[in-house]
């Protein structure tokens, strides 16, 4: 039988659990009449895609009197029929939406969002982090028997949600907690090509885990966190390439907040400023990563990173390609790059030195994502070298462009990653 992926197909799948079950919060597919029946059970509702992070805030006041909240700006409905018009025209175009209620009347005290990952398809659950979505005040006396339950909760969900989808490797749980229960309001499913799955599997292993910067999922609690400890800090799409939709935000000595995408910069004077910023232009289109931002070492102030092709031959993984990116004037990124280099055009004596380190800690990275990730066949790392010349991964691709080391130097290289692809299609056959 097909799972239905989704909200409302994971919705499905853990009401059949009787363990889950008491502790999910009602979701139905939106319609009016979902609305009107929602609207009957509770004064909080929630409006989402199927997909994406998306959300639109429903609260009744009185008997006819409503509310609805996105992106910031609230509109006021004085009958039903309104308030269902208002959302109509607020939902994008050809999605399917969910409509989800709250039965908790007392106060939420904090939103968590927990991730749950697995090493491989027939390995075990295991919660590994927590994140909050904003500061709130925790439980004081959160019991014993509560958390064994929420957290048997969490990797029954796991569990279920790992059998519909083999090749899912990581969830992500959203808990919205009162003081005296827990209830499931949201589940995400990452598969491999997820940087935040890419980002457990490598940064629950002792080799690779110092290489990785230090990384979380983005929420208005950890953006203000990373920016109190750290200046610059990135923001990334937890799906995307080519750079596309990733932030920079820079704490200027006048505590500003300034935000860079591409080469375009803008200024915002408080923190609130900032955030209601990023969440209508970036937040509620993807789910995003907030990262430590690392200083690159640059030629011509303009800052590189080494991309570097490993490819599977035989069991063995190989480093079949390496090269310089140079990012555009202006730009923080390098998939903008003004020119490619390789390492020995670049004379950067610090990296002639590393480039065997480089090798060692890409081919290391490969088996691990092998391990997590299986099957691959080719992976397209961005390592980034710091000042101090100390070695960073940036991002792992498994789909990564070939046409840059096209027309570099002999086309040596191009001409050795396409004899590896062509020998793995070959073994393929055989």
């Amino acid at each position: 039988m097909k799972v239905l992926s989704g909200r409302y197909g994971y919705y499905q799948l853990l009401q059949k659990n009787a363990n889950i079950r008491t502790q999910l919060v009602e979701t139905h597919l939106f319609s009016q009449a979902s609305l009107t029946m929602c609207l009957e059970k509770s004064n909080n509702l929630l409006i989402r895609p199927l997909v994406g992070p998306s959300c639109m805030q429903v609260r009744r006041f009185g008997s006819d009197e409503y509310e609805v909240e996105r992106k910031g700006e609230k509109i006021q409905c004085s009958d039903l029929p309104t308030l269902y018009q208002v959302i109509h025209e607020n939902l994008i175009d050809k999605k399917q939406y969910v409509v989800q209620s709250f039965p908790l009347e007392e106060p939420i005290h904090q939103r968590s969002f927990y991730t749950l990952h697995r090493k491989t398809q027939f390995a075990n659950w295991h919660v590994l982090h927590k994140t909050t979505s904003r500061q709130g005040n925790e439980i004081k006396r959160y019991d014993l028997f509560r958390q064994w339950n929420l957290m048997n909760v969490l990797l029954e969900i796991g569990e279920t949600l790992g059998e519909a989808f083999p090749r899912c490797s990581t969830v992500v749980v959203e808990i919205i907690n009162s003081e005296t229960d827990f209830l499931c309001i949201d589940t995400v499913v990452h598969y491999r090509n997820s940087k935040w799955s890419q980002f457990h599997s490598l940064g629950n292993k002792w080799f690779s885990r110092s290489f990785i910067p230090k990384t979380d999922l983005c929420t208005k609690w950890t953006v203000e966190q990373f920016l109190h400890k750290m200046n610059d800090v990135i923001l990334k799409p937890c799906i995307g390439q080519q750079g596309k939709g990733i932030v920079k935000i820079h704490v200027t000595t006048s505590r500003t907040y300034e935000v860079q995408y591409r080469n375009k910069k803008t200024i915002f004077q408080t923190f609130e400023e900032l955030y209601r910023h990023l969440e209508r232009t970036y937040l509620t289109k993807n789910d995003y990563l907030i990262q430590q931002f690392i200083h690159l070492r640059t030629v011509d102030q303009c800052p590189y990173d080494i991309r570097v092709i490993t490819q599977l031959d035989r069991g063995k993984w190989l480093v079949t390609g390496m090269l310089i990116k140079v990012a555009a004037p202006e730009y923080f990124v390098t998939n903008r790059a003004q020119k490619l280099l390789t390492i020995d055009t670049l004379h950067d004596f610090s990296l002639d030195r590393s480039k065997k380190a480089i090798e060692k800690l890409c081919l290391k990275a490969s088996k691990i994502l092998e391990e997590r990730t299986a099957p691959l066949g080719m992976i397209g790392f961005d390592v980034g070298m710091d000042a101090n010349g100390k070695l960073w991964i940036l991002e792992a691709n498994y789909t990564p462009a070939l046409s840059m080391f096209y027309g570099l130097g002999n086309n040596e290289m191009y001409e050795n990653i396409h004899h590896f692809i062509r020998l793995k299609k070959s073994n393929e056959i055989e």
